[in-house]
């Protein structure tokens, strides 16, 4: 692979206007259809002396005469006077550097991602992206919010602003009001909680509750320096019900972060069981030694018979898992939990997933999460929780830790993949939209597989792959239905050449099975990647 289709990998998401991928999560929130359309990048502001290379809603590039540096400011400068809020990932450090700088920017439900980079292949003109992004998890921050932090998978926000606490909190309170969420009815239970805690002016940290959605958490605190810190992600409702329980924590001085008590740990509470029963074992012990000061010695038949049980016996009990008796000829597994369904994006997952991944086109659907449960366990919760959404099982194939599930789906035909490794089981379900693959023309023959070509290359580019030839215009391919050469090919493995003027010729490969079709979109300085379109 060369390096300009590595760094066009990296950044798939500039190269394709009609591959559009949304980045969706299992929060809350979905901003307003209307509002997200209205978001067009062709529209946002550029740098002096453009010069445009492709411009959609979706995605637009141009160059630009001014280095990367130089670009990446004023673009931070408009786009701030017009708005925008600049964001990064939580616990995430974006690169930066002479040659390459990325910078995210957030408007209410919208978002967009700028990438600003050096371009050999164009003179070493400096090459800049807007790339629109889908939030389905949207939440706001305070107008003169700074230093944001927003993951909309989580979803997860975190800011700083001026405003005192019972304002942030009043702000909050407002603007979630909107996206269906209210204080949680537990308000007064909360606010006995603020009192013992020592908040009020320093610190407060409320629940916003919506009918099924998970909660959203807000923590507030002041800093040294005079401002609110603002935390809101969406938990668990457990933590709902473990605020109403007593809270035995001490009353945090002023100042500190709420104190939020959560469910006890099972490993935490087996320790401790083992650390109090090990501590009277040896008191036991100790004065039955003292007691027995100057007698003759137990058997080693004897010892523990009726006194303290012995080290050995005592650990053994004290780490048996709660509910597990014992049979006679080794232990008994433990019944296995029923897994709780939650929402990503119109497909189940268990709440107790530990991550997962979303992404789809107009005419394929992927969805992935990791869970660590056994095969059977998952296996039984999308064979309960699937037919609530319409889904209809076709047929199966289950074999030892793998499982494989064909599905008619509300809007196509999709299959479950199950595997379970390490512990975890692994989900990945794809969906083929085949009506709405066959209305854009790019639905693959019985047996065939489909490459449809677009380029975003300045000047005309040159595709061999086989013994065919195909010739590309710039921006060929860019509309909102693939409208680029498209060609049918038997599966298998391809190899084929990129062409444009002022840069050599690339070499790369692509695999193509059948009824797949793929996308294979020329970069601006000629590198090319293949996007899976269904």
């Amino acid at each position: 692979m060369t390096t300009i289709t590595k760094i066009a990998r990296a950044t798939a998401g500039i190269l394709l206007a009609f591959a559009y991928v949304a980045l969706t999560g299992c929060g809350p929130s979905a901003p307003d259809d209307a509002a997200a359309e209205t978001l067009d990048t062709s529209r946002l502001p550029r740098t002096a002396g453009a010069k445009q290379i492709y411009a959609s809603p979706f995605s637009t590039v141009y160059t630009t005469t001014a280095s990367v540096g130089e670009a990446a400011g004023t673009i931070a400068k408009t786009m701030t006077s017009g708005g925008w809020k600049t964001y990064v990932a939580p616990f995430t450090d974006y690169a930066t550097g002479p040659d390459f700088q990325m910078m995210s920017f957030k408007k209410g439900p919208q978002a967009i991602q700028v990438s600003v980079s050096r371009a050999p292949a164009q003179g070493n003109a400096t090459s800049v992206s807007y790339t629109a992004i889908v939030l389905t998890n949207d939440l706001p921050a305070p107008a003169d919010a700074t230093d944001i932090a927003f993951d909309p998978e989580r979803p997860y926000l975190s800011c700083l602003t001026a405003m005192p606490v019972a304002a942030t909190l009043d702000y909050y309170t407002k603007a979630l009001a909107p996206m269906g969420f209210g204080l949680w009815p537990g308000l007064a239970q909360q606010a006995a909680n603020k009192k013992a805690n020592g908040a009020g002016d320093s610190a407060d940290h409320a629940y916003f509750v919506r009918d099924g959605q998970k909660p959203l958490h807000l923590v507030l605190h002041r800093t040294e320096d005079d401002r609110t810190k603002v935390e809101i992600e969406a938990v668990s409702a457990e933590m709902l019900t473990a605020e109403l329980a007593p809270d035995p924590t001490p009353a945090a001085p002023s100042g500190a972060r709420y104190h939020v008590k959560k469910p006890a740990d099972p490993m935490d509470k087996m320790i401790d069981d083992a650390m109090q029963q090990m501590t009277h074992a040896i008191l036991a012990a100790a004065g039955e030694a003292v007691a027995n000061a100057g007698k003759p010695s137990a058997k080693p038949s004897e010892a523990g018979k009726a006194g303290a049980p012995s080290m050995p016996d005592l650990f053994a009990e004290a780490t048996e898992p709660a509910g597990v008796e014992q049979a006679a000829d080794g232990p008994t597994a433990p019944q296995e939990a029923e897994l709780v369904a939650e929402d990503m994006n119109g497909f189940p997952i268990p709440e107790s997933h530990t991550s997962s991944h979303s992404g789809e086109t107009r005419y394929r659907v992927e969805r992935e999460t990791t869970v660590p449960a056994p095969l059977s366990s998952v296996l039984a919760f999308y064979r309960r929780e699937l037919p609530k959404g319409g889904w209809k099982e076709l047929d199966a194939a289950v074999k030892g830790d793998a499982a494989v599930l064909s599905l008619a789906t509300p809007t196509g035909q999709g299959v479950l993949t199950l595997t379970h490794t390490d512990g975890e089981t692994t989900v990945s379900f794809v969906e083929k939209r085949a009506e709405e693959a066959k209305k854009a023309g790019i639905l693959p023959k019985p047996g065939q597989a489909k490459l449809i070509f677009g380029s975003m290359a300045e000047t005309p580019a040159t595709v061999m792959i086989g013994k065919k030839t195909i010739k590309l215009t710039p921006g060929m391919g860019g509309g909102d239905k693939p409208d680029g050469p498209m060609l049918d090919l038997t599966p298998g493995k391809y190899t084929y050449s990129v062409t444009v003027p002022g840069a050599p010729a690339s070499n790369e490969e692509v695999e193509v099975a059948a009824g797949e079709a793929w996308a294979l979109v020329i970069g601006p300085g000629g590198g090319s990647m293949p996007l899976h379109m269904y």
